[in-house]
Order: C-alpha cells, then sequence, then structure tokens
C-alpha cells in the first residue's frame, strides 16, 4: 500500500510503505525494498529480520530533495525483494506504483 504527501517547496515527499508477506511461510532472510519517485534520488530500506507469514512492516521513507517529481504528475513505485534475496513461488507481485496529480 503506498501514500505519498507533499511535504514542502523542495520537493521533499513523505512515503508511507506497508511490505505484506501474503503467503503461509515465513521469510527469514534479510530482504531489500526499493522506493524511486519520478526524478528523485531513489531510497533503499533494508528488513533486516524478514518477514512472518501473514504479516507486514510500516515504513515511513522522506525522498528528495534532488528533484521535481511532480511535473505534472509524481509516480512512485516500491519494489520488494528488489535484489532478488528471497526464492519466491510468485515473484509478480513485488512492485506496486501510484501516480498523483501534481
Amino acid at each position: 500500500m503506498l501514500g505519498a504527501t507533499l511535504e514542502s517547496e523542495e520537493e521533499v515527499i513523505t512515503e508511507n510503505v506497508d511490505v505484506i508477506n501474503p503467503s503461509t511461510v515465513d521469510v527469514a532472510a534479510a530482504f531489500e525494498v526499493l522506493i524511486t519517485a519520478d526524478q528523485l534520488p531513489p531510497k533503499s530500506i533494508a528488513v533486516l529480520g524478514g518477514l512472518a507469514a501473514g504479516t507486514s512492516q510500516s515504513f515511513s521513507v522522506e525522498l528528495g530533495p534532488g528533484g521535481n517529481c511532480y511535473d505534472p504528475d509524481c509516480t512512485v513505485t516500491v519494489a520488494v525483494d528488489s535484489g532478488n534475496a528471497i526464492p519466491e513461488s510468485d515473484e509478480t507481485n513485488n512492485v506496486a506504483s501510484r501516480t498523483d496529480g501534481g
């Protein structure tokens, strides 16, 4: 689940990200979550303790300054296990994107 708000004129946005493990298998290994937004530097989060089956972990991440995401719209993308550290039966549910109008 993604949520974005514009924090200031210097183009810093705050993303609220929920990482969910919908499977019945615990993820014990650490993995990375990569958050990108149009024309802003990407941010990576390490989930060090893995994620138990059926649970979620929430993060609040600031992106920017360093560009103009709202030119005119801002697309934010979150990629869970961006380094493919976790073997999965379904790799298609690791990326979510949302576009907000500027």
